[in-house]
């Protein structure tokens, strides 16, 4: 990987974070292994902010888990972001998937895609009236989403990445 080296190279005022939390997010959604190419000796010391990212737990736990299949590509966004996002997902254990939604604009305002349970491998079928805990890989937070899905912001060049589970059938 090329977090923090090359194209992502760390800058002081922290712009580079978004472009190598998609790079990181992504191979681990693919279960890609992961060799770092940062050099993380003391003497070097590579920002904080890299060294959580490279060892984020939620972040090698997608990585690791194997329910069959590694992460994949979903579909396009739609609307007026439609060419610059993506949806991914990759089937985890016990019913959780892992999402990443992938800002592929350079810049400009966030996107938003719109996603239902029922697009997700890994997930079970979750009715009208169902719902799942979304947990924020990013903020750490969790939240009971019913509807039938959600709808995701991503800057340019991040990742909004979330561990769904927990669905009732409703």
């Amino acid at each position: 990987m090329q977090v923090g080296i090359g194209e992502f190279a760390w800058t002081a005022n922290g712009s580079a974070l978004a472009p190598n939390r998609a790079h990181m997010a992504m191979w681990a959604l693919v279960s890609a292994p992961l060799i770092v190419g940062l050099d993380v000796r003391p003497a070097v010391a590579p920002a904080p902010e890299l060294l959580a990212l490279i060892t984020h737990p939620v972040l090698l736990r997608i990585n690791e888990a194997w329910a069959g299949a590694a992460g994949d590509f979903v579909r396009s966004g739609d609307g007026p972001s439609a060419n610059y996002t993506e949806l991914w997902a990759k089937p985890l254990a016990a019913g959780e998937a892992a999402v990443a939604v992938l800002g592929r604009a350079e810049d400009g305002p966030p996107s938003s895609l719109r996603f239902t349970w029922a697009e997700i491998p890994g997930l079970p079928a979750v009715g009208p009236s169902g719902f799942c805990v979304v947990q924020d890989v990013w903020a750490g937070t969790n939240k009971t989403v019913g509807n039938g899905g959600m709808e995701a912001l991503v800057d340019p060049r991040d990742v909004s990445l979330f561990v769904i589970g927990s669905c009732t059938t409703g």
